[in-house]
């Protein structure tokens, strides 16, 4: 590889690029060369050497959507017709003024006995943290969603789902394919701006969780599912 450290715009494509030798100086058939990527620890799809660049030669284009941390992790080998296969480069990519997200495991308050239809509270603090990283005077909001495939115990589904309820009292189902918007945001400080997201909302407002019908004992469990974007 041309690069093992690489930084880039937030908005902007990682490309990178690199030479496919071998040792013993045997030519290098670019359609016999396959590439194998790994970004984050994820299997990307394979590809071959471009046929219309020159022998040997390596070019890779991340797609900015792709670098979903601040620091992310980029391993390449190739594999040719013959089965050879490379050792693995590693490159660092780094995104500069990035927005990034940290969240914890949370849990919502143990109830005795619940009604049909009721909210049940957060229990503790639910640090949901936005760190807005991005240039100084960017104007672009930045906008946080999310989904939940619902809570389980076992195989048994709770009656109930989680909502997101507004300052305003307005109620939305995070069930679902389609992502509610929890919280937005401005560039508005030098530097590196943090939010808390949970920190804004009080026990009546937030996520909580709605029951729907009546419940077997148990504890349930599920997993969030949380997008933060940039958008005009």
């Amino acid at each position: 590889m041309d690069q093992s450290n690489l930084t880039v715009d937030n908005s902007h494509d990682a490309n990178i690029t690199g030479t496919v030798s071998y040792v013993d100086g045997s030519t290098v058939n670019n359609s016999d060369i396959t590439v194998h990527e790994n970004l984050n620890g994820k299997d990307l799809a394979t590809s071959k050497l471009d046929s219309s660049a020159a022998s040997g030669k390596l070019n890779l284009n991340i797609p900015s959507a792709d670098l979903t941390q601040t620091t992310n992790t980029l391993k390449v080998y190739v594999e040719d017709a013959d089965g050879n296969v490379s050792t693995t480069s590693t490159v660092v990519i780094t995104k500069k003024g990035s927005l990034s997200l940290k969240v914890d495991d949370y849990s919502f308050g143990t109830i005795n006995q619940a009604t049909a239809s009721m909210l049940i509270p957060r229990k503790g603090d639910w640090n949901i943290v936005v760190n807005d990283g991005r240039e100084n005077g960017t104007t672009n909001p930045w906008h946080l969603s999310a989904t939940t495939s619902g809570l389980y115990n076992g195989d048994t589904a709770f009656n109930g789902n989680l909502v997101f309820k507004n300052s305003s009292g307005s109620e939305q189902s995070l069930t679902g394919s389609t992502g509610v918007n929890i919280a937005n945001g401005y560039k508005s400080a030098d530097g590196n701006q943090v939010t808390n997201v949970g920190k804004s909302w009080n026990d009546s407002d937030g996520i909580l969780l709605k029951t729907t019908g009546f419940n077997s004992a148990g504890q349930y469990t599920g997993k969030m599912n949380w997008v933060l974007s940039e958008s005009i």
